[in-house]
């Protein structure tokens, strides 16, 4: 069942997250814009886990999904799950971004810079694509 509604954004839960790992270095194995990933605070122990935020459909979001779950982050299997969150969610959820944002009191120039970040001038990737790893076991054998 797809569902094409305006007003129903999509979002991909990534579970695990390396504590190492930052959010804009995610972005930049995922090949997005920073501006997508956001990494919660992890204040019960639990695991540590980032939200891919944005999909316009939910055939965008599960195409990430089937793209990215399998993958190895700095060896650890990740799992994507999909999920619809709706506008007045995604409005509180900004509004909240924001007030910590504002707090910390990043310039608008950075924001600019991190918005423009160019990531193939990036360090390797430390990811695992599981497609690509496949592949490369099948050419071995």
């Amino acid at each position: 069942m797809t569902s094409n509604d305006l007003s129903t954004k999509w979002s991909v839960r990534i579970v695990p997250v390396p504590v190492a790992l930052n959010y804009i270095r995610l972005a930049q194995e995922l090949r997005l814009p920073i501006s997508r990933v956001y990494i919660p605070k992890n204040f019960n122990h639990s695991t540590r886990y980032a939200w891919i935020n944005d999909f316009i459909s939910e055939e965008d979001a599960n195409e990430f999904v089937r793209q990215w779950s399998g993958a190895l982050i700095q060896g650890q299997k990740i799992k994507c799950i999909a999920s619809s969150s709706k506008s007045e969610q995604i409005g509180s959820f900004c509004s909240s971004q924001e007030s910590l944002a504002s707090s910390s009191g990043p310039t608008k120039e950075s924001k600019a810079q991190r918005a423009n970040f160019n990531t193939l001038t990036t360090a390797p990737s430390s990811f695992q694509h599981p497609q690509k790893s496949s592949k490369l076991l099948s050419v071995n054998n």
